[in-house]
């Protein structure tokens, strides 16, 4: 019953009568405010989302969006990317990574281009799929190149938990993970980001 109740929930926020009606009343309430309000997504995902449905064009003027820090490719340093790209073409490696990284480019060129060489790399759903492709490649090198928040940083330690504990010898670690929080300090306190509410996966945090 939960389950029919929630599919029903997505059905109506995807209906366009329903999501157009939303939208009039956003433009009736914003009409009453003072100042135009910034609404910064955190999460690339968010990011994505937001801009596959339009949804800046179904807003009132008033109402912006203003694309945050939660993407890891728009933050990864280019120098880990260059140390990905020269990992791959390594003799005996194969290089594991999530399928975001594959067009970011680097000093030499990006991932995809390291496999058009004859690099041997792969994009996987979740990195436990290492352990599979270590399994079926005992004489080669399994190297995961790790990225992302903490998100998936529980991900990469549940694969670094499970390598421990079944002895995998061939499994390697880039691991590139960073926190959010630090950043959020430093945009909340800043004088100079005029930002009116922060959205992530969990909460909004709003001063409208």
């Amino acid at each position: 019953m939960a389950e029919l109740e929630l599919k029903n929930l997505y059905d109506d926020f995807r209906d366009g009568d329903t999501i157009k009606a939303y939208a009039r009343i956003i433009a009736e309430d914003a009409k009453k405010l003072k100042n135009p309000i910034n609404i910064m997504e955190v999460c690339g995902g968010h990011t994505h989302t937001i801009m596959k449905f339009g949804l800046p064009q179904l807003l009132p003027d008033n109402v912006n969006f203003i694309h945050g820090p939660g993407c890891p490719v728009c933050i990864m340093p280019k120098e880990r990317i260059d140390h990905a790209y020269v990992l791959s073409m390594q003799a005996d490696v194969i290089l594991v990574t999530l399928g975001d990284m594959i067009k970011v480019p680097g000093s030499n060129g990006s991932l995809q281009d390291a496999r058009a060489k004859g690099a041997d790399v792969r994009f996987v759903y979740s990195p436990m799929e290492c352990l599979k492709i270590a399994e079926d490649n005992p004489s080669k090198t399994v190297i995961f190149f790790a990225i992302g928040f903490e998100t998936t940083t529980p991900m990469t330690a549940v694969l670094v938990e499970e390598t421990i504990k079944l002895k995998v010898p061939n499994i390697l670690f880039h691991i590139n993970h960073v926190t959010v929080p630090e950043v959020m300090v430093e945009l909340i306190d800043s004088r100079d980001v005029h930002v009116d509410s922060y959205n992530n996966r969990i909460r909004c945090i709003s001063w409208a």
